[in-house]
């Protein structure tokens, strides 16, 4: 008597059907994951640049001297004396150290010492917003703001590369010196300006 074999497997229905769900599930998830990772790397570059802030504040308060930072330019010694940031940024004392330098000009010249370099290789993009072309800014010996708009706070734009409104975030500097995130105040899942705009890519 012949024993019949059983054959385990997929049937071609089913097989169809389980990769019908894989693409519907994939559909939903490469987006939300790509949203996930876009909206996290704002908020790790805003800390960043956060930490940074309050390590040159700190240092201007504790070394009695002029801190600045400013845009890294094409190599980790110059500024690149614009008010985009996205190549990342210099803290150094603006002292006016070395042959011919000047004290808080917002340049890195002669001897003055780096205190950080942040090299930044993302693809967000970091702006300094101002009436006029902020291309650095920095603190005093008490720690409070010294820059070319002596009675406005900065703000500086992260946006990521989609410009998605909803990702995007702020870091305004206060006039004491002071590093702020920028938050939703009405809960509409965008942050707000210091006027309580929207923020803008």
């Amino acid at each position: 008597m012949k024993m019949q074999r059983k054959y385990l497997g997929f049937t071609l229905l089913e097989l169809l059907a389980t990769m019908s769900m894989v693409v519907i599930l994939l559909s939903v998830a490469v987006p939300s994951m790509r949203n996930f990772i876009n909206r996290n790397g704002v908020l790790a570059d805003q800390r960043a640049l956060l930490t940074d802030i309050s390590s040159g504040r700190a240092k201007a308060i504790e070394s009695n001297s002029f801190v600045s930072i400013c845009g890294r330019g094409a190599s980790d010694y110059t500024c690149n004396g614009s008010d985009n940031w996205s190549n990342g940024w210099i803290v150094f004392v603006d002292d006016g150290s070395g042959s011919g330098a000047t004290a808080s000009n917002g340049l890195i010249e002669g001897d003055e010492q780096i205190v950080r370099i942040k090299q930044y290789d993302g693809n967000n993009s970091f702006e300094v917003l101002a009436g006029i072309n902020v291309t650095s800014f920095g603190f005093d010996q008490r720690g409070y703001m010294n820059s070319a708009l002596t009675d406005e706070q900065l703000t500086i734009l992260i946006c990521d590369p989609s410009g998605n409104v909803k990702f995007s975030r702020a870091v305004f500097v206060e006039l004491t010196g002071r590093g702020k995130a920028s938050v939703d105040l009405n809960s509409d899942g965008v942050h707000e300006d210091l006027a309580g705009v929207d923020l803008s890519c």
